[in-house]
């Protein structure tokens, strides 16, 4: 029986359980073998866990979705960002810090979007200008600010300045907001990245199912192997975060083991 989903799925293990696994996988082989050439045994052989098997048919499927999804969420992602709008100058925050109203600068993806320093710039915000504006004006409607400072502004004539600034930041802020409202519905990103979502939980759900369950042959360890092989192609940050993979590998491992007699 062909091995390699199994040497696949052993390539992202230790050295020594990956070389165990493939020790016990060739022994297992050979003992699959050595029983596939008696004719008058096959009667006698050992079936495998049906469940299993139903699981192993059912998995290229839900494989080929997340598949699928993932090559179409990249593909809107990589078109796409070549028209994602850039912060303006205007609202490139003083203070380049996340907190006091700054907000991150994004890409279509919803990270931090890099520049030439290699790290996202902070902006404001329309929401954070419009607490600012409102602030503004409710100052320079007061007349608290004709007898001292206030605010951090010296006078009036500051705070009008001030205004000025805010109404530019605010007009500069709705536009690149509006514009990146638009690429982003014209994209279909958001679809495509809730159907990715789906379709990785759906491979977490039919991995961990399958895992779950005893196999008696080499045909329900390769079903199994299959399963890693195609995790391995998950994103990284996917496969950190998802607590229920700790134990695939080390599953896999000791039923290889068990069949070829090691475990």
């Amino acid at each position: 029986m062909p091995n390699t989903s199994v040497r696949a799925a052993a390539e992202g293990m230790p050295a020594i359980n990956r070389r165990r696994l493939l020790l016990g996988l060739a022994a297992a082989s050979t003992a699959a073998a050595a029983v596939t050439v008696a004719p008058e045994a096959r009667s006698g052989q050992i079936s495998e866990n049906p469940e299993l098997l139903r699981l192993g048919n059912e998995f290229p499927a839900v494989a080929n979705e997340y598949r699928s999804a993932l090559a179409a969420l990249n593909a809107i992602v990589n078109k796409w960002s070549k028209v994602w709008p850039v912060a303006p100058d205007e609202i490139i925050a003083a203070r380049q810090f996340d907190g006091a109203g700054n907000t991150m600068e994004r890409d279509i993806t919803g990270h931090g979007l890099c520049h030439a320093t290699g790290r996202p710039r902070y902006i404001y915000s329309c929401e954070n200008l419009d607490w600012e504006l409102k602030r503004a004006k409710s100052i320079l409607k007061g007349k608290t600010i004709d007898k001292r400072a206030l605010g951090g502004l010296p006078n009036r004539a500051a705070w009008e300045d001030e205004l000025d600034v805010l109404v530019a930041q605010y007009t500069a802020a709705a536009k690149y907001e509006a514009e990146k409202a638009r690429v982003l519905a014209a994209s279909g990103h958001d679809a495509a990245d809730r159907r990715k979502a789906a379709a990785a939980q759906a491979l977490i759900g039919a991995i961990d199912a399958i895992m779950a369950q005893p196999e008696t042959t080499m045909a329900g360890v390769v079903i199994k192997a299959q399963a890693l092989a195609a995790w391995s192609a998950v994103e990284k940050w996917q496969r950190i975060l998802t607590p229920q993979a700790v134990g695939w590998g080390s599953t896999l491992s000791a039923s290889v083991l068990r069949l070829a007699g090691e475990a």
